[in-house]
């Protein structure tokens, strides 16, 4: 609450920049945690209900601990997708209709631009 509080007050101690920054990352953190209480919340709702009204169901139950399995790896998607330096740096490795050199280079630029962010 705060951060968002922050974001919204006006600070001149700060860059347009940064303060750009602040709010894309915001979006980013709130979007991630989003998705961790849907797909979180979403399965163990489904299990309470199951267990209050003793419904024996082998689809809802198999649908459940699939979903919960793959928490994991949507998480770990969508982490990629909505943060732009490890989305930057994950597509830099696919190499979608470039050349070796091409990819190289941009290799090398993302490892140059962490560098510096660091």
């Amino acid at each position: 609450m705060l951060t968002v509080n922050n974001l919204r007050v006006k600070n001149n101690a700060l860059s347009a920049k940064t303060l750009k920054l602040q709010r894309n990352l915001m979006i980013a953190l709130t979007i991630q945690s989003l998705l961790h209480l849907i797909v979180l919340i979403l399965p163990i709702t489904t299990i309470a209900y199951i267990l209050v009204f003793m419904l024996l169901n082998q689809k809802f139950n198999n649908l459940t601990i699939l979903t919960l399995a793959f928490h994991g790896i949507i998480s770990t998607i969508v982490m990629i997708v909505v943060h732009t330096p490890y989305r930057e740096a994950t597509f830099s490795w696919i190499p979608i209709g470039k050349s070796s050199s091409d990819r190289e280079s941009q290799v090398e630029e993302t490892k140059a631009s962490h560098l510096v962010t660091c």
